[in-house]
């Protein structure tokens, strides 16, 4: 089986933080990222014309979410090794 990493492009990320600097662009989004995060939530709930029903359906999903992450929250050992090797 492939690892996640050779399915990236080798250009797609930065390997080191000397590469992400050679990066102008890369490095100015990086320090923003939070607020441009902010800034497209706004934007998109400017721009939603929710209804009744899509609200309903909405929540229903994230509490379909927020139960399945509280569930698996209950059987994760934070201080136990996931993995143990790399294949």
């Amino acid at each position: 089986m492939r690892s996640v990493a050779a399915w990236r492009s080798p250009r797609a990320m930065p390997r080191t933080a000397d590469d992400a600097a050679s990066r102008p662009l890369l490095r100015r989004l990086a320090r923003r990222r939070v607020a441009l995060g902010f800034l497209a939530g706004a934007v998109a709930f400017v721009l939603a014309e929710p209804t009744s029903c899509s609200l309903v359906a909405g929540g229903a999903v994230a509490l379909v979410g927020e139960a399945i992450r509280l569930w698996a929250a209950g059987h994760l050992d934070k201080g136990r090794e996931v993995t143990m090797s790399g294949t």
